[in-house]
């Protein structure tokens, strides 16, 4: 299992199971997937208009991407512009949240950013409940679930 690059108090055999199941998903299914993810973690997140603007933007961009009809430089603008929006934010919740949603943008650019993603949705579990292993162990079986949908209904599309 490769370590976390941030600093989370996690539940390592269920970060190790999304992670062979990420390592097991084409790129665009992981963009779709994390793009999911990412809505969802925005519920923690009071948005301004420009803020949810620039993500709703950056996620087109990624997505666009994957049906062949953008460029690798467009999602990383897009990533980068996500990316941008912490600097005017002071909550910690928040700037993890906005990470997670420049993360999943950056997916389309490189299917390892979908792990970087996921580890940020739990380091913004952390910081709502430090200490708080069940809310870690929760977040991570949404995880696993979701992309356990995604991989199933993928696979019923090809039979």
């Amino acid at each position: 299992m490769a370590k976390s690059k941030l600093r989370i108090q996690d539940e390592p055999a269920l970060r190790q199971e999304l992670e062979t199941l990420i390592l097991s998903s084409s790129q665009a299914l992981l963009v779709e997937w994390s793009i999911e993810t990412a809505r969802r973690n925005l519920k923690e997140a009071q948005l301004s208009e420009l803020e949810t603007k620039t993500i709703d933007s950056a996620f087109q961009v990624a997505l666009a991407k994957m049906k062949g009809e953008g460029r690798a430089y467009d999602v990383r603008v897009a990533g980068f512009a996500v990316h941008q929006l912490v600097d005017s934010v002071q909550d910690p919740i928040k700037i993890s949240v906005l990470r997670v949603c420049g993360q999943a943008v950056g997916v389309a650019h490189m299917r390892e950013h979908a792990q970087v993603m996921a580890d940020y949705a739990i380091k913004a579990i952390n910081q709502k409940h430090p200490g708080d292993l069940e809310a870690v162990a929760k977040e991570r079986r949404m995880q696993i679930d979701s992309l356990q949908t995604f991989i199933r209904n993928q696979k019923e599309i090809a039979d």
